[in-house]
């Protein structure tokens, strides 16, 4: 150790540290006022290159070498040893690694410096693991600084200037550059409405008061796409050959487990990830085109993945058609999946007749069915209770109520008949009935009603005898037979 000239000490561009602060600095000078400067400065011999007046580069302690000269003093301990760049550099990281105040973005810068300078022969993680162990920290740590030098200028100062946190500057650094410009608008800058375009006004700052891991969830709810359901093959590096295989990008949270820890592989690249949806509809498209089909995509208003100049239809419309078979094949550029659907008006009207025309001539057979089913049950209902009678005992069931109150109503009624019939005869009367009048209206065929009403008209024409069944055949075939004969049914008949 030595004592050197201040004015014969240059600071090193080297040096990773580019802030200092004043206040603090005016405190470290009064401090070296009453004790001097207890720890010595470390320099080197000024390279040639670099030679001017100065005879020595510092290498570390450039705090100490500016307060000393606020101090007002000449000279300062000093330790000289001949260092090349690359090992000046490495001691002046690992000198301000061991300071509490240094920036995250010099560190970041400096380990940047170094991992390329001091060791060119290694690959890239050996160096970040080789300079992890040399200053005491996890390859994770390195990394995760490093990828600071990705934040846009403008979130470089709102670290710089406490707008955001550590946390949220890992996260945006992670982001294409356009997209970190708008999640750090939200998270600091006013919104300006002009008409209905959303702004954001740059002048007017606040600190975010977003939390960090509430940003990385919405982050990977906004922009991430989770890779486990692309509709194309993440290992295929020729669909867009400027971007590379999804595997090896390291635009995903897979690739950045240190910031992201262990979620979903997912994009955090948007215009790439719908670059290569559109790319692979193409290929989609091109395929079904070479074996004769009409093509059409299915858009969900927002036409991602859809390529330039094709024909697209919302997704609502095609709910109806999914399951038919159709002259068109839509392809769904967000899955990759397709499915037929009839998509011309000819098709569509065409299918549309023959279904009105089967439910036409199933509502005939149910008519005619339901009219002979009535007529039998009528001309088999028993000649003991009147049509008066059975219409208020129907009345009182439909409410519900107990047989002691069916009795009841009969007494109150006045009529004695049914004093003489036991519990078990008076309903099944007014079931059969209550059957015989339902059979009358005309219910939709498969809706609850009409099952209702079947159900019980089977059970009384059992009851009563009544072969339901053989009607509802008889019916079948008068029809089948009344009807016109198809044109295409008699050509095969003619030609056998």
């Amino acid at each position: 150790m030595t004592e050197l000239k201040l004015s014969l000490i240059a600071r090193s561009p080297y040096n990773p540290r580019k802030r200092f602060d004043e206040a603090r600095l005016a405190e470290l000078a009064e401090s070296i006022r009453q004790f001097g400067v207890l720890e010595p400065v470390i320099v080197r011999p000024t390279p040639p290159e670099r030679a001017d007046d100065s005879t020595y580069e510092l290498v570390a302690g450039e705090r100490r070498w500016r307060a000393a000269q606020l101090a007002g003093l000449d000279t300062i301990p000093a330790i000289v040893k001949p260092l090349t760049d690359a090992e000046a550099l490495e001691v002046a990281v690992i000198e301000n690694n061991q300071r509490a105040d240094v920036e995250p973005l010099e560190e970041a810068e400096g380990f940047h410096r170094l991992v390329n300078l001091r060791w060119p022969e290694l690959e890239m993680r050996d160096r970040v693991k080789e300079l992890a162990s040399r200053i005491g920290r996890t390859p994770q740590y390195v990394v995760g600084r490093m990828k600071l030098l990705s934040l846009i200028p403008e979130g470089r100062d709102a670290l710089e200037n406490d707008l955001i946190l550590l946390g949220h500057a890992h996260i945006l650094a992670t982001l294409p550059a356009d997209v970190q410009k708008e999640v750090l608008g939200n998270l600091i800058c006013d919104v300006v409405w002009k008409g209905s375009v959303m702004h954001y006004d740059w002048s007017n700052l606040s600190p975010a008061k977003t939390a960090v891991g509430r940003l990385q969830n919405e982050i990977e709810t906004r922009y991430g796409h989770r890779l486990a359901n692309a509709p194309f093959d993440l290992a295929d590096a020729e669909l867009v050959p400027d971007a590379g295989a999804c595997t090896t990008c390291p635009k995903r949270t897979g690739a950045q487990a240190a910031l992201w820890g262990e979620t979903q592989d997912a994009c955090l690249a948007p215009d790439c990830y719908n670059k290569k949806l559109t790319a692979n509809s193409s290929r989609i498209a091109e395929r079904l085109r070479a074996e004769g089909e009409n093509v059409v995509f299915a858009s969900n208003g927002y036409n991602r993945g859809i390529p330039h100049g094709e024909r697209s239809i919302q997704d609502f419309q095609l709910n109806g058609y999914k399951h038919e078979q159709g002259d068109t094949v839509v392809v769904n550029p967000l899955t990759g999946k397709t499915f037929r659907a009839a998509m011309s008006e000819a098709a569509r009207n065409a299918k549309e007749r023959d279904e009105q025309a089967k439910k036409l001539a199933k509502h005939r057979v149910v008519r005619e069915y339901r009219k002979r089913l009535k007529a039998a049950i009528e001309e088999n209902l028993p000649s003991e209770v009147n049509g008066q009678s059975l219409r208020v005992l129907v009345a009182v069931a439909a409410n519900d109520y107990e047989r002691l109150q069916l009795a009841e109503a009969a007494c109150v009624q006045d009529w004695p008949e049914f004093l003489a019939l036991d519990d078990e005869t008076v309903l099944r009367h007014a079931l059969t009935y209550q059957a015989a009048r339902e059979l009358g209206t005309d219910e939709e065929p498969g809706s609850y009603a009409y099952d209702m009403t079947m159900e019980r008209s089977k059970r009384l024409a059992a009851e009563l005898g009544i072969d339901a069944s053989a009607i509802r055949k008889a019916v079948e075939a008068e029809l089948k037979a009344a009807e016109p004969e198809k044109p295409e049914r008699k050509r095969k008949k003619e030609a056998s």
